[in-house]
């Protein structure tokens, strides 16, 4: 038996706290590094990852609380096992936050087995219409507190996570769409080699004064703050002067 504490939008287990919707992410993924002993005797695994999968598939399809709550009622009305009558114990807290002082309320569970703590996590997943999604770079589900969210944060080719990467990737994406952004690009990189070879500190002074204008005319561009012209205007200037 090991116990699982459900404290607001977050689980613990084995002294670690996730983001609810967390493990049954992981477990969905294949991913075991997280299971210590009190959870580690698992009999049927591909059992348990099915179960993960279908819980995931069902539930968080949709943005929708409605699709989220039919869809975790349709996973509990085919749940493998006898219905379980769960052992649970509250724990009152009070706490301090934003100034003022508030309840905190812990669910203690005692669970048998791993996919129990799907079906809790789950349950508290779509009562508090948490966001789970599949990332868009290695389309494995992850859990969030971000509603906007939508790649993971675990490690792609062992050098970037997926967010990383993702944003790298938008940020190409947004080159080839704008190409205002995609010259910014070309005159920046012309700069700065112009900075690698300049020889004398005046010289080093004006590119860098140069470059500072143009990642805040970039910036204002984003913004909306500057129009494209006037932007135009700032790239063109440096293609004048060079």
């Amino acid at each position: 038996m090991f116990e699982v504490e459900i404290i607001g939008n977050k689980i613990r287990l084995d002294g670690n706290e996730y983001t609810l919707g967390h493990i049954t992410c992981m477990i969905a993924s294949g991913e075991t590094g997280w299971i210590k002993t009190s959870v580690s005797v698992i009999t049927d695994w591909k059992l348990v990852q099915e179960k993960a999968i279908e819980y995931l598939e069902s539930c968080f399809h949709s943005n929708s609380i409605t699709d989220k709550t039919k869809g975790y009622l349709f996973c509990k009305a085919n749940y493998p096992y006898p219905e379980q009558k769960y052992t649970v114990t509250k724990k009152l807290k009070e706490i301090e936050s934003d100034g003022e002082t508030k309840l905190e309320i812990t669910d203690r569970y005692h669970l048998e087995k791993i996919i129990e703590l799907i079906d809790i996590e789950m349950m508290y997943a779509v009562q508090n219409n948490l966001s789970i999604y599949k990332c868009k770079n290695c389309g494995k589900y992850f859990a969030t507190l971000n509603a906007g969210a939508v790649y993971c944060n675990r490690m792609f080719s062992g050098i970037q996570t997926c967010k990383q990467f993702g944003a790298k990737k938008t940020f190409h994406e947004n080159l080839k769409e704008d190409k205002l952004l995609s010259l910014y690009e070309k005159t920046y990189q012309a700069v700065y080699y112009k900075k690698r070879i300049a020889k004398t500190k005046k010289d080093l002074k004006q590119i860098d004064t140069f470059i500072k204008q143009l990642k805040n005319s970039r910036t204002d561009y984003r913004k909306g703050t500057i129009s494209e012209d006037q932007f135009r205007s700032i790239l063109t200037q440096y293609s004048a002067e060079k």
